[in-house]
């Protein structure tokens, strides 16, 4: 299946270029509607429907950096607690 032109893909293509299981791709839709780049994943059931890459690569962009200040954060505390 093709991407389409406007940068949309299914559940599927997704899965399949990030290397996502059914498990990792849905917990990737969950974090991704309760972002700020909710409007990534575009749904018309219960189910998600499409995804528009663009968007959900911000999203990544976004988690990635969150994470990375997290862990950078835990060992600031960690740091600082050894030399009190």
């Amino acid at each position: 299946m093709k991407m389409m032109a406007n940068g949309w893909k299914s559940r599927e293509q997704i899965m399949k270029d990030y290397g996502y299981s059914e498990g990792t791709f849905g917990d990737r839709m969950r974090e991704c509607l309760e972002s700020p780049y909710s409007n990534a994943v575009v749904s018309d059931t219960s189910k998600y429907a499409i995804v528009i890459e663009p968007l959900y690569q911000k999203f990544l962009m976004w988690r990635s950096e969150k994470i990375r200040n997290e862990k950078s954060e835990r060992s600031g505390r960690l740091t600082r607690g050894k030399h009190d």
